[in-house]
């Protein structure tokens, strides 16, 4: 058996950098797992973005899982707020969200006002899916978590009785709804 090789007891006064440091994943011990989960709007913030023709808003959607093996951790997504320059897709998203909120419906022909504040605490089927990228500085590949915006913002009713509560995956036994369908 090899001998254990102890070190200078000094090594353990650190210094850490709180830089970047992302306290609701330190809290929330971590990614949640790829699936189906039932959770609950904590945070909506305003967030300047970047895209690559404009520069715009968007809306920051923290979510907390309130079930199952991921109970309390955290997802994320972001809303495009409206700009005269936006790409169809940020549109489409954007309205199927407020649709499933109750924010809008079918039968609006006027202009809506939507204060998406009031997301903060409403409950939602939301579905995670494992998203690989490449890091824009380090160019490593990191493995990460996304919201798909098509199967989530569900009715919290449909959770126990879709069978995959608690981060199972849906793969093969859930399709996405038709296209904007429900808007």
């Amino acid at each position: 058996m090899a001998e254990v090789e102890y070190l200078d007891d000094s090594l353990l006064n650190t210094s850490v950098s709180m830089k970047g440091v992302d306290y609701e994943s330190i809290e929330s011990g971590g990614q949640p797992s790829p699936g189906q989960h039932l959770a609950k709007i904590k945070k909506v913030k305003a967030q300047k973005q970047d895209w690559k023709d404009y520069t715009g808003a968007q809306a920051v959607i923290l979510f907390t899982i309130i079930d199952g093996p991921d109970k309390g951790k955290s997802a994320y997504d972001r809303i495009p707020i409206e700009h005269e320059k936006e790409e169809d897709w940020k549109k489409n998203k954007r309205l199927l969200v407020a649709k499933r909120a109750g924010f809008i419906s079918r039968e609006d022909k006027a202009t809506v006002n939507v204060n998406w504040k009031l997301l903060e605490g409403m409950t939602f089927l939301i579905e995670l899916e494992a998203n690989d990228y490449e890091d824009k500085v380090t160019k490593q590949i990191k493995h990460g978590i996304q919201l798909n915006p098509f199967k989530s913002y569900l009715d919290p009713a449909t959770y126990k009785a879709a069978g995959n509560a608690g981060g199972q995956t849906t793969a093969g036994t859930s399709k996405a709804p038709a296209k904007y369908a429900d808007i």
